[in-house]
């Protein structure tokens, strides 16, 4: 494409497991996409549907000729939006350039924020990019997040000074009406985890289900993506605990055959020890199912804190929801997670950044006139 609007967003993903459905929702919502740029890492091809989207798709954080056109295409946008901040090389060009930090926004993922908190043995190249991405994160004037306390563990982990803007994000995190499924007498359904990611801590929910292995329970692990040598071993260990009540979902379903799958679930059990699998929270929450999580991270009190109740994963006990906590929990799922809202908070965000570049452009005006 050449006639590109001139109040172009850049959008830059690390990953491409949101990207589509951003775009569609976008579409679906009619947001002019000629004033949208994606630039899309470890990704070699278009996104189905969206082959006349302004593009450019980078196999590897270090492909060189991709990041050039990267950093060609940030100091062209009006706007940047870093949807997930991990890639080294963006990273150096933040730092690097205080024009191009000026215009960027961090819509924070949550793998992004935790990175090195999380790791068990941090190497020399962990300390080096962990000290790279403090510099860079305490002069981003811009953060996105939904989550208040991600945001304040961005102020004192990394001194963020950004202004924070409240936005859920991705379609992935609207709730999703679906029909119920037909009941399962005598049987519990879990869903364990969202991923084969290790931030799963799937062994350690496995050993925490083994006193209740005597019960008629199904426990379905999805394990599509992520680490796939991690998810040998959750399979191999939910095999010799379980056996065939064990279920690994090993490919990726459709989102609305996945849905119908959660439907099924009565209970959903998630070890994280950081903000993650929200799409699948929300969506059993909606749904008016219980769900465990820790009640040391983040995501908790954001639930918590628009009147929503999950469960201490430390008092697991395999019994059914409270039919007045699953009806509350199902009222305010719909009202905080809706489609409108999403909505209603990127037409804000985006106007805002044309409002904030306007304010720039008069500013530099004025300041060339003296």
């Amino acid at each position: 494409m050449t006639n590109r609007k001139s109040n172009e967003k850049l959008h830059i993903f690390s990953s491409g497991n949101f990207t589509q459905g951003f775009f569609d929702f976008l579409r679906r919502h009619q947001f002019d996409l000629d004033e949208h740029v994606l630039f899309q890492y470890r990704r070699r091809k278009p996104f189905e549907g969206l082959a006349h989207l302004d593009a450019i798709y980078c196999h590897s954080f270090f492909s060189p000729l991709a990041n050039l056109k990267l950093l060609l295409r940030m100091f062209r946008a009006k706007n940047i939006i870093i949807h997930c901040l991990s890639s080294p090389v963006l990273l150096l060009y933040l730092l690097a350039f205080p024009s191009l930090r000026a215009k960027s926004y961090w819509a924070i993922w949550g793998k992004d924020l935790y990175f090195y908190q999380v790791l068990d043995k941090p190497g020399i190249h962990h300390r080096a990019y962990e000290f790279l991405r403090r510099r860079v994160i305490k002069r981003l004037p811009h953060i996105i997040t939904f989550n208040g306390g991600d945001y304040r563990l961005a102020q004192t982990l990394y001194g963020a000074k950004g202004t924070r803007h409240s936005c859920f994000l991705y379609p992935s995190n609207v709730f999703k009406e679906v029909a119920k499924a037909p009941p399962e007498p005598d049987l519990t359904v879990i869903l364990l985890g969202n991923s084969a990611d290790p931030s799963n801590n799937h062994l350690d929910l496995m050993q925490m289900l083994e006193p209740y292995r005597h019960l008629n329970l199904e426990i379905i692990t999805p394990l599509a993506y992520g680490d796939s040598n991690h998810a040998e071993k959750v399979i191999e260990e939910g095999k010799r605990l379980f056996g065939s009540r064990f279920k690994p979902l090993t490919n990726l379903l459709p989102s609305s055959q996945y849905n119908q799958l959660l439907a099924r679930v009565d209970i959903g059990v998630f070890g994280h020890k950081r903000q993650q699998a929200m799409g699948n929270i929300v969506s059993l929450l909606g749904m008016g199912k219980k769900v465990y999580i820790r009640t040391d991270i983040t995501s908790h009190r954001l639930l918590q804190d628009n009147g929503i109740k999950t469960f201490d994963l430390n008092e697991f006990e395999p019994s059914p929801i409270d039919d007045d906590i699953a009806e509350h929990n199902v009222l305010a799922i719909k009202t905080t997670f809706s489609e409108e809202n999403l909505r209603t908070q990127w037409q804000e965000l985006f106007a805002k950044m044309s409002n904030q570049r306007k304010s720039m452009n008069q500013s530099t005006s004025s300041e060339s006139l003296t």
